[in-house]
C-alpha cells in the first residue's frame, strides 16, 4: 500500500493519503464539502424554479385567453 502526501481539496492542508483517490484530509472537511455541494444544489434549484416561474408568468401575460381579463 503506497502512502502519498497530498493537499486537502477543502482546506489545503497537507495530509497523508492511503488511497490513490483520497482528496479530503478529515471527516470535518468531508462534511464541509458535502454541505457546500448541497447548498450549491439548493441554490441552483431555487434559481431554476424562479426562472421557470418567470417564464410561466410571461407566457400567461401573453396568452390570448387572458388578454381581455385585465
Amino acid at each position: 500500500m503506497a502512502v502519498m502526501s497530498r493537499l486537502c481539496a477543502v482546506c489545503g492542508a497537507p495530509f497523508t493519503a492511503t488511497r490513490t483517490d483520497a482528496e479530503i484530509c478529515s471527516g470535518a472537511c468531508r462534511k464541509r464539502r458535502s454541505r457546500a455541494v448541497t447548498k450549491a444544489r439548493e441554490e441552483k434549484a431555487a434559481a431554476d424554479l424562479a426562472r421557470l416561474l418567470h417564464l410561466v408568468s410571461a407566457a400567461l401575460d401573453e396568452s390570448p385567453s387572458t388578454k381581455g381579463m385585465n
